[in-house]
């Protein structure tokens, strides 16, 4: 089984103000946008965003009964809210490296096949499962208690479906953390040149 990160790996900073920060970070780089684009900060390369949009739906399409058509899935708010989580997992390797690296440039792998690769390996790591450590657990619980509300969870079914509503307990953190780790693979750091 895998840590995330090593415990050893943490620099000499209190791990609550470090998780503060980098979720302050996060929430200010939704409204940040770069060059003028209509894109936030927040947001990842599209070369990302084809591969982490099936992989919201397949989570959300998982949660009725019967199955609802993709087309259908694609429009849920319960897909919108795995993107977002998927998302924000991405964000939080991204904040947290650029803290621990002293902001070094990295550059994102977007190979067709290195991102299908990517994909699999997450899978794979996610299926032996994964121990998470702080401050990656603290912010996945900032992020889980600001996200799920009672309100939120009311317009989560579908109609003319069954909604499970324990899987989805347990699948929010599994989407931060898919985030998490499909950027942990995809990062990489940049070369410097002199």
């Amino acid at each position: 089984m895998r840590s995330l990160p090593e415990p050893s790996e943490q620099k000499n900073i209190e791990g609550d103000s470090l998780a503060l920060q980098i979720w302050e970070d996060i929430v200010q780089s939704m409204s940040q946008f770069t060059d003028d684009s209509i894109f936030s900060k927040f947001t990842p390369p599209e070369e990302l965003l084809v591969h982490i949009r099936p992989i919201a739906a397949a989570f959300a399409q998982l949660h009725f009964t019967p199955l609802p058509p993709m087309k259908v899935v694609y429009k849920s708010d319960l897909y919108s809210i795995f993107y977002f989580s998927i998302i924000a997992g991405v964000q939080i390797f991204i904040r947290q490296r650029s803290i621990l690296k002293n902001h070094q440039p990295y550059t994102i792998r977007t190979a067709p096949i290195e991102l299908r690769e990517a994909k699999n390996l997450v899978m794979k790591q996610l299926t032996e499962g994964i121990k998470v450590f702080p401050p990656v657990n603290q912010i996945m619980d900032i992020f889980l208690n600001h996200t799920i509300t009672e309100r939120r969870l009311e317009r989560l079914p579908l109609k003319h479906t069954e909604f499970d509503s324990q899987k989805f307990n347990k699948f929010m953190p599994v989407t931060l953390l898919w985030g998490y780790l499909f950027a942990n693979e995809v990062i990489i750091d940049q070369a410097f040149h002199s």
